[in-house]
């Protein structure tokens, strides 16, 4: 369905992403797994159109997509919920919506949407008419997500959706996630949240440093040895560099996965695990 081949990405000189190949297919959840700075968002940014890519190839249902307008690569089918959430905060819930919808003309069925939306989020119904920089940070996630979801994508790229959210709440878009997979769409995952990501996900990839060096199914990487430690910076010399947010995602995660493997050196050939 999407495809990604040798696709590179810099920010002036800096190289952000290193030629890293990926697939995602039809109805799946496939995760993005890496610390803050790894290059999953600019894979998200890199498939929407939002930066251009320096080397590479996004195929997208047969047809090649790099850097092509934004606007257009929503209306293939492609729809990014970004980091942060982005509502906009002086509209209602409803014109939210509405937003979402913007590139549709047929009424019937955007209005068979709304009401759709408001089924899978009944806390959304509740506040139809409420200005949405006054709901909570799960309820604009959730809104983020059906405005989103409102352009009807085939595929719906989710950006740090659980940032900032407390656990009941990161569960609960988790669970929203999953339902969409039992409808159809597919979904690009980028998460810090490496526990629950890869519980719910079909397929894997760990990026470090712009570079992917593991790719599988989620299952296997989530009980491969060494993951922690190895391939997200668990337990390495990082420096006074790191982050208070990688520090306690690299906390979180050592409790989670623990075990030696073999280091695959950045630069290196991807590691296959599972099939």
């Amino acid at each position: 369905m999407l495809e990604i081949q040798e696709l590179e990405v810099a920010y002036g000189s800096i190289t952000a992403l290193h030629r890293i190949s990926l697939f995602v297919a039809a109805g799946k959840i496939i995760t993005l797994v890496g610390s803050n700075g790894a290059g999953k968002s600019t894979t998200l940014r890199a498939i929407s159109g939002l930066i251009r890519a320096r080397h590479g190839k996004i195929i997208f249902e047969g047809e090649e997509i790099t850097n092509r307008a934004p606007h257009r690569i929503v209306g293939m089918g492609i729809t990014q919920v970004p980091e942060g959430r982005m509502i906009f905060s002086n509209l209602t819930v409803l014109e939210n919506l509405q937003m979402g919808a913007y590139r549709r003309r047929e009424r019937e069925e955007i209005k068979r949407d709304y009401d759709y939306m408001f089924a899978f989020f009944p806390r959304l119904k509740e506040r139809e008419k409420q200005v949405a920089g006054t709901l909570s940070g799960g309820e604009q996630q959730m809104l983020a997500i059906a405005r989103g979801l409102m352009a009807r994508p085939k595929i719906l790229a989710l950006d740090e959706p659980s940032l900032g959210l407390s656990p009941t709440l990161v569960s609960e878009i988790f669970r929203l996630v999953t339902a969409l997979r039992s409808r159809g769409i597919a979904v690009l995952l980028s998460e810090q949240n490496a526990r629950q990501s890869l519980a719910i996900a079909d397929r894997a990839y760990v990026l470090e440093n712009g570079r992917i060096t593991l790719s599988g199914r989620s299952a296997d990487i989530l009980g491969a040895e060494g993951i922690a430690e190895k391939y997200l910076g668990i337990g390495q010399a990082v420096g006074d560099r790191t982050s208070v947010r990688q520090r306690a995602m690299s906390e979180r995660l050592g409790q989670i996965l623990q075990g030696d493997g073999v280091f695959t050196p950045s630069g290196a050939p991807t590691r296959q695990i599972g099939r």
